[in-house]
């Protein structure tokens, strides 16, 4: 019997959404449809750089879990409706994406800053609201690696 390949299991991984994240709105598009900020480690590189996706994996196997709520919601509940992502700043090796939504009636921003790898993929650097950054909540210098 042959074992599938570390790449092969991978991509058995990957959703429909994440394959087809060609642009910084459906990587954010495909983060919003995961329903949760905890993810399998194995899946936190298919959305996130090199250092933050490193740095959510230790939070999240850190006694208290994580960062202290879901900042993918900017609240420590969740009941999201009206999902509208904008790009607000867009270059071609980085993008802003503004993501607009209600949660349990209350308007919600969360921006999202993107950088593009040498290969074309797209990767999360950090998520902001008016009142944090995650790079900052995870102890992350603001220079990263793509």
């Amino acid at each position: 019997m042959r074992l599938l390949s570390p790449l092969l299991a991978l991509g058995l991984l990957l959703t429909p959404a994440v394959a087809a994240a060609q642009t910084p709105e459906a990587l954010v598009q495909a983060i919003y449809e995961e329903g949760q900020s905890v993810l399998p480690k194995e899946k936190l590189s298919l959305y996130y750089s090199r250092d933050l996706a490193a740095a959510l994996a230790r939070s999240q196997d850190s006694d208290e879990g994580g960062v202290g709520f879901d900042w993918l919601y900017d609240a420590q509940d969740a009941e999201m409706t009206g999902l509208a992502l904008e790009p607000i700043a867009d270059g071609p090796d980085g993008s802003l994406i503004e993501a607009t939504f209600n949660n349990f009636g209350e308007e919600k921003v969360v921006r999202w800053e993107l950088c593009r790898r040498s290969n074309g993929d797209w990767r999360v650097v950090d998520v902001t609201s008016t009142q944090w950054s995650l790079r900052e909540l995870l102890d992350l210098p603001e220079t990263y690696n793509c």
